[in-house]
């Protein structure tokens, strides 16, 4: 058998090894990371159990940040100063605006009836939305305003799983259970009028619950199983589309032991899901300490990040979730929200911005 020349084997080595050099050079390139900073003037969480869970600009400059201890806070210069605008018993788990005066804030212990609240005055004042039908949910925990008369909700974490909508701008609304498929729905979002996923878990107790995806093609009115995680203590926590076809979806872990953590993608607007590890159990053997993913935000394609229920750092990926690399900025991120291609906020111990180029 003739033998390869020497030369031709070490040319193709220094093309193999030169290739995964730049690839490397490609991955590690993080620079991005750079642009999120702590807005000095926001509210601190009181403690670190006292997360920010939610936050919601409908522009450049003008936002709102709901808390877990009840209070509202305004912003209209862009994070550089805030406003407390509304305070209430409520533990506040989600926000969402359809302009400047019209948005709707959720309550995730709403049994007592005050479950979600609305404004018609941009913040000033808010009122009790009394006119939800049965099943009305015991608390909410995701809000998508689609559109000024296409408003989805769902809740909650611990069940029980209804998911609610209005369809001309909060006067009126219907509510589904969705108990018998999934007992905690988390987060929601919409594609257009008709078509959305839900993301939770298939049971309210926690040790038994199995990450799930619902997904709709008519309203909200029928829902089909597009995902059913194989794994005990786990649910979906949020929702991130970068693009129509291209989605993530981050994975609680409840779990007390180390074991590798996954996050879900789709590449075709959420018809297929796949698993993918973000966390490993060698890292958490590091770390001495599972990360429960939670806030989940991609700037586009190939770059996010996912925040930890945990004191942990936020982690960051440029490559599609191939790799993952610890963040420099955030803790208990809950809620990533990008306006564009060079703005957005993320709530957690406190408000972040992410400007690039700054």
């Amino acid at each position: 058998m003739n033998q390869i020349p020497k030369w031709i084997l070490l040319a193709c080595s220094f093309l193999f090894f030169n290739s995964c050099e730049e690839k490397e050079k490609e991955v590690l390139d993080l620079s991005v990371d750079e642009s999120w900073h702590e807005l000095e003037s926001a509210p601190v969480a009181v403690d670190t159990l006292l997360k920010h869970d939610d936050l919601f600009y409908v522009n450049e400059q003008k936002g709102w940040l709901v808390t877990r201890n009840g209070h509202i806070y305004n912003t209209e210069n862009g994070g550089e100063s805030w406003d407390l605008q509304y305070t209430d018993s409520a533990y506040w788990r989600c926000v969402g605006f359809a302009d400047e005066n019209n948005g709707w804030a959720g309550n995730k212990l709403g049994d007592a009836g005050n479950l979600l609240y609305r404004t018609r005055d941009g913040g000033q004042t808010w009122s009790i939305v009394d006119n939800i039908p049965e099943p009305v949910p015991a608390g909410l925990c995701g809000i998508n305003v689609y559109s000024p008369d296409i408003v989805n909700a769902c809740g909650r974490i611990f069940g029980p799983g209804v998911f609610i909508r209005s369809e001309d701008g909060g006067d009126t609304w219907t509510s589904l259970d969705l108990t018998y498929k999934a007992d905690m729905l988390i987060d929601i979002y919409f594609w257009d009028e008709m078509h959305g996923i839900i993301v939770g878990g298939t049971d309210g107790g926690f040790v038994d619950s199995k990450a799930i995806i619902l997904r709709t093609g008519n309203g909200g009115n029928t829902w089909e199983t597009i995902y059913l995680g194989e794994r005990n203590t786990e649910w979906c926590w949020k929702i991130s589309f970068p693009t129509p076809d291209i989605g993530y979806v981050s994975i609680q872990n409840g779990r007390d032991e180390c074991s590798d953590e996954y996050f879900l993608k789709t590449t075709d607007g959420g018809d297929t899901w796949e698993e993918h590890v973000f966390f490993t159990k060698a890292d958490c053997e590091k770390w001495e300490w599972i990360y429960s993913g939670q806030a989940i935000g991609f700037l586009d394609a190939k770059t996010g990040w996912i925040g930890s229920y945990y004191h942990l750092p936020t982690m960051i990926t440029v490559d599609g979730g191939e790799t993952w690399h610890e963040s420099d900025f955030g803790y208990h991120v809950n809620r990533i929200r990008f306006l564009s291609d060079n703005l957005g906020y993320a709530s957690g111990e406190t408000v972040y911005k992410f400007e690039l180029g700054e």
